[in-house]
């Protein structure tokens, strides 16, 4: 039996003015696999912004500027027949429920189908309506044939459920040459002190309020430390009220989404990731490999990639006081900082996209398999 020769990913994009990790997992996902020459299309159920990013790596795709369910179903069966797609791979919540709609509606009880594959990216149970999704989406998920986590402990957790081939499959990134510098100093305004930085969305389950709580602890101690929070989200326009109310506005910066994060990161002195729920996020995976050093919270796949003592700390979630403790061991202790980040550097090398594809390929090939055995 032969790999599959074509893929179909399914995606449900962050809004307009966002990105999501998940969103450039996809992304760079889809590009390998295309230099790998399989044939690939994205279904982007809306953002525009986000289906502009795939066509200038030259991919594939349909754009679907509808909020029906009923409309992507449509449109991702009919990309599936019309282009043969021996594989339908889909990310996120809605994206597995559209799947498992194919799965059990359009190829109901025939023999010839795709391989069904979800990924996880990370389940949120931060208020009933996510909790209810999350119990939608297991539900989903026994529609596929091969599911890939993005943590060991959500691998474990599903197959333990009764979910039958899941694979964990760390993430991993494009490797870049470091900037020249003064990035930070250029792009943000930031040219003084020890910067202390949270990439990432501004939502709940991200904690990016804890950032500002952590400060509130430091600030007084480090009165030239920056705390530099790059992203949007939801949570955008109350953070600034909060920073204020909490005596620390002077001392934060708000950058938005910027597309330079990753260089922006090779110029900062500690990254905090306080998640309350997580995959393998890539940005901590970016932090290692440039020498940055981490402070994580001990949830999902973050321990996948952090080694507490050895290649970050890891510390409880939702304490503002663990982080703030953290980040004064780092400064106060440069040394055990600069063991931290060279050891991180290294253990960073080993998640590459090129290393996360060949992964996937084996799921592929895993569900190729289940999908023409006889049954």
């Amino acid at each position: 039996m032969t790999g599959p020769r074509s893929v179909l990913h399914l995606t449900k994009p962050r809004p307009p003015g966002e990105i999501g990790g998940a969103d450039l997992h996809a992304l760079d996902l889809a590009c390998a696999q295309a230099s790998r020459g399989l044939d690939v299309t994205v279904v982007s159920f809306g953002n525009p912004h986000y289906s502009a990013m795939l066509r200038e790596r030259h991919l594939d795709v349909i754009e679907v500027n509808s909020e029906s369910m009923r409309t992507w179903y449509r449109i991702a069966s009919h990309a599936a027949a019309s282009r043969g797609s021996e594989i339908v791979h889909s990310h996120g919540y809605r994206a597995d429920m559209v799947a498992a709609a194919m799965r059990w509606g359009t190829y109901r009880g025939e023999r010839k189908r795709p391989g069904f594959v979800m990924s996880i990216h990370g389940f949120i149970r931060i208020s009933a309506a996510f909790r209810a999704l999350t119990y939608l989406d297991e539900r989903c998920l026994k529609a596929a044939d091969v599911i890939i986590a993005t943590s060991s402990r959500e691998a474990q957790r599903l197959a333990a459920r009764g979910h039958g081939h899941v694979l964990f499959v760390p993430n991993g990134i494009q490797h870049t040459r470091p900037p020249l510098g003064g990035c930070l100093s250029e792009h943000v305004g930031v040219d003084h002190g020890h910067v202390v930085a949270f990439i990432g969305r501004m939502s709940p389950e991200k904690r990016p309020d804890l950032v500002l709580s952590m400060a509130s602890l430091l600030a007084a101690d480090y009165p030239d430390m920056v705390f530099l929070l790059i992203g949007t989200g939801p949570m955008s326009k109350a953070l600034p009220r909060l920073a204020a109310r909490l005596g620390v506005a002077g001392q934060v910066r708000f950058a938005g989404l910027r597309y330079d994060a990753v260089q922006l990161l090779h110029e900062v002195d500690i990254l905090v990731c306080p998640s309350d729920t997580e995959g393998t996020p890539r940005v901590v995976i970016e932090a290692m490999v440039a020498g940055v050093p981490v402070v994580a919270t001990r949830v999902g796949g973050l321990p996948d990639l952090v080694t507490n003592g050895v290649t970050g700390i890891l510390v409880e979630p939702g304490s503002a006081e663990a982080l703030a403790a953290a980040v004064h061991t780092l400064i106060t202790d440069p040394d055990t900082a600069r063991a931290l980040s060279e050891a991180a550097t290294h253990a960073g090398r080993r998640f590459t996209v090129d290393r996360m594809e060949r992964q996937v390929a084996d799921a592929y090939a895993e569900a190729k398999r289940l999908a023409e055995a006889v049954t």
